[in-house]
């Protein structure tokens, strides 16, 4: 049967409503702190926000809170992100539990058709449509609560502002992927050897202006507390015992770890440095080109710190930028919805090995003077 765009869009109404529709009805019948995903971290952190500022990271003040509201102490969820960002769970807080959850949720759909129009027009409604079904976003960022949508959309504006020629306002949005620093791992990198320096100056200026808001937010003290959670999540990740959901994430460290059941150690620096040359031969026959942002994106969700699932929203992102084979995007779209539990049950991680062959092919796809750069 042919996979015509009138059957992408039937078929992809068809699982965005049906999810929605489960998830309205599911929330507003179990209105408790379990109904709503990794959400309750934010909404946490939005409360002691209004009220305690200096204590936003604070583990046992989030824990207390926590307990406070009747959750279950196992499912008890860390804030890790930077003081700025807790300025949106601020907004959301000031509303009751399951109405915040439904903002969340709404802001979560605004960003990403947002962030697709910017880049993704040449896709028409079709795109849309199955960007949206996408299971990644759909069952991770919608019913799970993440926030991925706000990456998507600052990536897409940057990019949009970069092909725009406006490169120093692109390096300011790009600036505020800080809200999670992984996401810049070859990001950074690809804008220095493609010689992006004005997107560079612009990312420097954004960054200064989002520390002193963080500081401004929670102080020096509450700064030194963000960085010691940011250790202690290390540690947990790299802890011999399996402190995560390692089948949630999709990363090359994540898949060896869930396959031998041991950490990645110095193989994870030895994939680096084997990968790393390839990458920046790609980008600089690239250059400044969408191909070299798609390549930076999934690089970071193969080969960066750490990739759970609902980060690969942003493959979203990788389709509008390179257009890849149509068999690539429909072995994504499948084996994104079945890969979490057949790792938990099998301990093989298959979306890792989709990641790869998309990569591989992306940077075998470079050739040189193909764009000219911006700047």
């Amino acid at each position: 049967m042919t996979l015509t765009p009138r059957r992408i869009r039937i078929y992809c109404t068809a699982i965005l409503v049906t999810n929605l529709f489960l998830l309205c009805i599911g929330t507003w019948r179990d209105r408790t702190y379990q109904c709503c995903g990794d959400f309750q971290a934010f909404y946490n952190a939005g409360l002691i926000l209004n009220s305690r500022p200096e204590r936003l990271y604070d583990l046992e003040a989030q824990h207390e809170l926590y307990v406070a509201h009747q959750g279950n102490e196992a499912d008890a969820l860390p804030f890790v992100y930077p003081p700025f960002f807790a300025l949106a769970c601020g907004l959301v807080a000031r509303l009751p539990y399951v109405w915040g959850y439904f903002t969340w949720i709404a802001a979560s759909l605004f960003l990403f058709c947002a962030g697709y129009l910017l880049v993704g027009r040449t896709w028409g409604v079709t795109g849309l449509v199955a960007a949206l079904a996408f299971p990644p976003f759909e069952f991770y960022v919608l019913r799970g609560g993440q926030v991925t949508a706000f990456g998507f959309f600052v990536l897409a504006l940057a990019f949009y502002l970069n092909r725009s020629r406006r490169s120093l306002a692109a390096g300011i949005a790009l600036s505020l992927l800080l809200y999670k620093p992984p996401l810049l791992l070859f990001l950074l990198p690809m804008l220095f050897l493609t010689r992006q320096w004005r997107m560079l100056s612009g990312f420097a200026v954004g960054s200064l202006v989002l520390a002193g808001l963080s500081i401004g937010l929670v102080g020096r003290q509450g700064i030194v507390q963000y960085l010691n959670v940011l250790k202690l999540y290390s540690a947990a990740l790299n802890s011999p015992e399996h402190i995560f959901q390692t089948y949630k994430y999709v990363d090359v460290n994540a898949a060896f770890r869930l396959l031998t059941g041991v950490p990645t150690g110095i193989l994870r620096f030895v994939v680096l440095a084997g990968t790393f040359p390839f990458l920046c031969l790609a980008w600089l026959r690239a250059g400044n080109s969408p191909l070299s942002w798609a390549i930076s994106v999934l690089a970071t969700l193969l080969l960066g710190v750490y990739s759970p699932i609902y980060d690969c929203s942003l493959l979203v992102l990788v389709a509008t930028w390179c257009t890849p084979r149509l068999r690539w995007l429909v072995a994504v779209f499948i084996i994104s919805a079945v890969t979490e539990p057949f790792a938990r049950a099998t301990g093989i991680q298959l979306f890792t090995a989709v990641l790869a062959c998309g990569l591989v092919f992306l940077t075998r796809s470079a050739r040189p003077n193909l764009y000219a750069a911006v700047d």
